[in-house]
């Protein structure tokens, strides 16, 4: 499921990043978003949160439309 239609407040496991702008990928894995990461979905709107690590991170729905994710076991 892609990271702005997942449930808000589970797990989730980032698989694939398939950014539409090439230097997207490089900026989110400057700030730790790479495949095998786990992470929460916090909030919705008005900006999509999400929290990993020690990190919280606002997010335009448009990267997170172009970021896969599965739940977490």
């Amino acid at each position: 499921m892609r990271l702005v239609d997942a449930p808000l407040g589970r797990p989730l496991v980032v698989l694939t990043i398939a950014p539409s702008k090439p230097a997207r990928a490089s900026r989110l894995a400057a700030m730790g978003i790479v495949g095998g990461v786990s992470l929460m979905v916090r909030q919705r709107r008005p900006a999509l949160i999400v929290e990993y690590d020690e990190t919280v991170l606002a997010m335009d729905s448009e990267i997170a439309a172009e970021i896969d994710v599965d739940v977490a076991d």
